[in-house]
């Protein structure tokens, strides 16, 4: 079954996520080391949540440098070794030459701003050597055509795409997880999953573990201890240490994290600064809650808890499982809610900020269920990505909800496993029966039959 919340919300596609591909990622390989503008009129959206369109427009942009970020720099500064890493190591964001080199590309970064009088919102140097800015059209110009300017793309808005273990082929004697770790309780040990979403449901049952501890003795692989307030950290099973942070916010006080959830943040600074007030949903929540959905289904899919029971509408669907469900769970809330549709989405910038703290906090994996270019692989984000898997993180994104027709897979990016959904099953279907013996068969959780019942015309 797929792992979702013992309540359902109507509208949700049933598609497979990429998270599946996350999941797989930790249990198969456990040990082994510019998208096009959101249409909009100004009767229905103000203009300052229109991402800028052209390479002309005044908006926000992200600024991308050509030097490498410390995730693929081999050297080549006087002073500072390389600091990218070989195949199947792990970037050290905090050692020495990291510290270095971080602090001469935000030097340049700040000398190529100062130049056309821009204001750097935020800086990235892990999996991207940029900025993002407000910029005018002349400013855009004049970074577009300098030589140390990579490129200049709209900071623009991103759709999460919506969405069994018998299916992939795990549980059962002969499945995955007694074949090659020794049961579920052991796969994706050690490993931590970063979701890239629209947060998580703290009383959902795939995500339910104990109150961390802190420390005492020697850490084990794969068990959870306290740093300090809301700081949790883990040995992971190729020795390096996770770091994170459960975040206080909205209906949310940074102390639901647990043994299972061992990090949560939010980001909405450029959310914030691009959709205004009146534009936001009043049921979003700026803290790592999930108000959606989305995300609490994709974590519970890559890493939930095993044998959750599940119901909804009455209908017991049986028991679940995540793929991976001894792996952690890093929540990286970067999708709101809008009062229209327009409004609803995830700014690149603010994700651009996830990955840089993911890659920071020393996520394995990372799942990005959310839209992307489908005929480009220059955009800051996957090129983010590109650089977040030279640093030894597994990228999984979902192929999106459009197609079959050519050029309608999202994540062109050969470094991306870029997963596409299969079929499903017609069981959750049910048929109405009229006056006049006519029946028509539609999808339906119901799970037994109503009595005789008025029609409701949809549209009243």
């Amino acid at each position: 079954m797929i792992p979702q919340q013992s309540t359902t919300r109507p509208g949700y596609s049933r598609r497979l996520p990429a998270i599946f591909a996350v999941g797989l990622a930790m249990v198969v390989g456990q040990g082994i080391a510019a998208p096009a503008a959101v249409p909009a009129t100004a009767a229905t959206q103000p203009a300052a949540i229109q991402p800028a369109s052209s390479p002309l427009d005044d908006g926000r942009y992200i600024v991308m440098l050509k030097d490498k970020p410390l995730a693929t720099y081999s050297g080549g500064v006087p002073g500072i070794p390389g600091t990218a890493v070989p195949k199947g190591k792990k970037l050290n964001p905090s050692g020495p030459n990291s510290r270095k080199y971080d602090a001469h590309l935000k030097a340049k970064q700040r000398q190529e701003a100062a130049s056309k009088g821009v204001t750097i919102s935020r800086n990235y140097t892990l999996a991207l050597n940029g900025f993002s800015a407000v910029l005018s059209a002349a400013q855009v110009k004049a970074l577009a055509g300098d030589g140390d300017v990579l490129a200049v793309v709209p900071d623009s808005i991103r759709k999460p795409d919506y969405s069994s273990t018998d299916f992939l082929g795990l549980p059962g004697r002969d499945g995955v997880w007694d074949q090659q770790f020794g049961g579920k309780e052991e796969a994706g040990k050690g490993i931590v999953v970063g979701v890239l979403d629209t947060g998580y449901t703290p009383d959902n049952p795939f995500f339910e573990g104990e109150t961390v501890d802190p420390l005492s003795g020697t850490p084990d692989v794969g068990v959870p201890y306290r740093l300090q307030g809301n700081v949790i950290a883990m040995r992971k099973a190729n020795g390096g240490t996770f770091v994170g942070d459960c975040v206080a916010g909205d209906a949310f006080d940074g102390t639901e994290c647990n043994s299972k959830v061992i990090g949560a943040r939010f980001y909405d600074k450029a959310y914030k600064a691009a959709v205004p007030p009146e534009f936001r949903s009043p049921e979003e929540k700026f803290s790592p809650l999930d108000v959606n959905g989305h995300g609490s289904h994709t974590a519970s899919t890559a890493a939930g808890n095993s044998d959750v029971t599940q119901t909804a509408g009455g209908r017991d669907f049986g028991e679940s499982s995540g793929v991976a469900p001894a792996a952690k769970i890093a929540v990286y809330k970067v999708c709101w809610e809008g009062a229209i549709p327009e409004a609803t989405g995830c700014v690149e910038s603010d994700i651009l900020n996830a990955i840089q703290d993911a890659v920071l906090d020393g996520v394995d994996v990372l799942n990005f269920s959310i839209s992307g270019n489908n005929n480009s692989t220059v955009d800051a984000v996957s090129l983010a990505f590109l650089n977040a898997a030279a640093a030894g993180i597994f990228v999984a994104a979902s192929a999106g909800n459009s197609g079959p027709t050519a050029s309608t897979v999202n994540h062109a990016g050969p470094w991306i496993t870029t997963v596409g959904a299969s079929t499903f099953d017609n069981t959750l279907r049910g048929t109405a029966e009229l006056s006049d013996g006519s029946k028509f068969a539609g999808a339906s959780v119901m799970s037994s039959e109503v009595d005789s019942q008025p029609i409701v015309l949809a549209a009243d």
